[in-house]
């Protein structure tokens, strides 16, 4: 909360804590009549041999407070601050109004980079919807990592090696329709790649078939490696489409293929270090409390385990990064696992700068979807439909209104992003069209609706947003314009917590009150055609709630569309 600073430098020099453990301790009262801010006292009573209240009644009567706090009590084992409302409101607006484009960052990632690994599909098929989740999530990731100051290094990690490649080729040689690559190349293989996996239930020589083919393009045969190059070249032009549609952009495609030759070195390191045994075969890294990691299969062949490492060693080379996500679902954790575990076993210091960010999966109807088995909704369609719902809902709302069209389409894909970011990454989501799209409830369309009713307010008043100033004295008495301004003022916070935590809902949540508070303001506080002091502070704060709202959508990934709202 942007008033937190006020009460950890009142309560620092009393306390034998950090300000840092003195922030992550302090509440919100559960009724604003006991005060806004609440410091619980109970971790201080084994150390200070005394009963929380008592600590709060003694610490309540020692602070010295200085503006915008006005008051100090104790309740229970609480100390309760109380903020001079009008101050309180005048440094808010002041501090967001001034420098709006810097409102909830800070600087304290500066000379600090992060890896941030998503989205990493396998080419040779499109981006379906259990692709989502990764991208989104690593993008709104970026952004905030950002916004604190890190530079951030986005890596599209693609799956363009393994075996899978084998039998895409071996199924090609057989089956492939030349014919139908003109038209739509991906649709194509995806239908190779799902024949393939349908016969070799039956023909188990096609599986011998497609892992020499593999063996022929790690071995550099001219053909094999032709085809693999087309391969993937056109699945990169069919994944440009979709990620523009997300403004989704990255610094980096080097994919497994990019560490094909340099995967001998890791081998040869684990075995230099003594840490590479054989099994049934396979050369494995045994690891304590886990199943051992495999990195060579009994046919010499490379594992997603070897080549992981590879990357993780080259970008610990390259960027030398203080943090490095991986943004995989979570069904993949005891992959990472041993991954991170084999780096340290290798002596790396900076094992422990990685991180697999995991997420629940996505399913529709209750179902997982499985590429293989033909299971597959595209993404394309699911942002096509949602854009297609979005222009109609404004048809409905604003007929013939200026740029429906784009701001359809910003309206649409921001629903699906936003109904991924606003559930909390690990749960698992059951994708429903329907509410994804909704103008109603905890939505983007909402969100984004609250920011375009802030921008009218100010076009009505001949107002641009970058014109407005907080008044010298706010008037800003009333409960609704509080609990706006106390919306606003966990915006900050809410940033810093969600980097801390790699959880966009974090930020997600605030918009989502922000946006609900400003709900309440707008219907119970005249803006237009209040009394002069007061319309000039209403007007304030209406600028620095779209500041917020704008803010937090550009963060989470979802644009900000002027429309008429009322």
């Amino acid at each position: 909360m942007f008033f937190h600073d006020y009460a950890i430098q009142a309560l620092a020099p009393h306390l034998p804590l950090s300000p840092g453990a003195i922030g992550a301790l302090l509440e919100t009262p559960p009724d604003r009549v006991l005060g806004d801010i609440a410091f619980p006292c109970y971790g201080l009573a084994q150390k200070w041999r005394k009963a929380p209240a008592s600590i709060a009644t003694e610490l309540a009567t020692k602070l010295d407070l200085t503006s915008p706090l006005a008051g100090a009590t104790a309740v229970g084992p609480y100390v309760n601050l109380r903020l001079d409302r009008p101050a309180a409101g005048k440094l808010l607006l002041e501090h967001v109004l001034a420098k709006p484009d810097a409102w909830g960052g800070s600087g304290e990632g500066e000379g600090c980079t992060v890896c941030i690994d998503f989205c990493s599909p396998n080419v040779a098929r499109p981006l379906h919807l259990g692709h989502l989740r990764s991208t989104v999530i690593g993008k709104a990731l970026s952004r905030l990592y950002a916004t604190l100051g890190y530079r951030v290094v986005r890596i599209n990690f693609l799956g363009d090696w393994g075996t899978q490649f084998g039998k895409l080729i071996a199924g090609w040689k057989r089956w492939g329709d030349q014919s139908k690559v003109q038209d739509d190349p991906i649709a194509e293989l995806v239908r190779v790649y799902v024949r393939f996996h349908a016969e070799a239930k039956t023909a188990p020589a096609l599986e011998a078939e497609g892992r020499a083919w593999f063996k022929r393009l790690e071995a550099g045969d001219r053909e094999a490696r032709a085809l693999w190059e087309w391969i993937r070249e056109q699945s990169l032009a069919g994944f440009a489409k979709t990620l523009t549609l997300l403004d989704v952009e990255f610094d980096s495609y080097a994919g497994e293929a990019f560490y094909h030759d340099k995967n001998q070195a890791v081998v040869d390191l684990l075995e230099a270090r003594g840490l590479l045994v054989e099994s049934e075969g396979a050369k494995v890294v045994e690891l304590e409390g886990m199943p051992p990691c495999l990195i060579l299969k009994s046919d010499g062949a490379t594992l997603y385990e070897t080549r992981d490492i590879a990357a993780a060693m080259h970008r610990q080379a390259t960027y030398r990064p203080a943090r490095s996500l991986y943004v995989v679902d979570s069904g993949q954790s005891l992959h990472f696992r041993q991954v991170f575990a084999v780096i340290e076993r290798l002596g790396e210091p900076w094992a422990g700068n990685l991180e697999h960010v995991g997420f629940g999966v996505m399913r529709v109807g209750g179902k997982r979807l499985r590429t293989r088995a033909g299971e597959v909704v595209y993404l394309d369609d699911v942002l096509a439909q949602a854009i297609a719902l979005a222009r109609e809902e404004l048809e409905l709302r604003s007929p013939g209104m200026d740029g429906a069209e784009e701001i359809a389409r910003s309206i649409g894909v921001g629903a699906v992003i936003f109904n991924d970011l606003r559930q909390h990454r690990l749960h698992d989501i059951d994708f429903d069209p329907d509410e994804a799209i909704s103008f109603d409830g905890e939505t983007g369309p909402y969100v984004q609706y609250a920011h375009a009713r802030c921008r009218n307010v100010l076009r009505r008043a001949g107002l641009a947003p970058g014109e407005v100033e907080a008044p010298a004295d706010p008037v800003l008495a009333g409960e609704p314009e509080w609990a706006l301004l106390s919306a606003m003022a966990a915006f900050p916070a809410a940033v810093q917590t969600a980097v801390r935590r790699n959880e966009p809902h974090v930020l997600a949540r605030v918009l989502l009150d922000t946006a609900k508070a400003l709900s309440r303001f707008y219907h119970d506080c005249p803006v237009l055609k209040a009394g002069e002091g007061a319309r000039q502070a209403r007007l304030a704060l209406v600028a620095a709630t779209a500041v917020t709202l704008r803010r937090g959508l550009w963060m989470l990934g979802l644009e900000a569309p002027l429309m008429r709202a009322d």
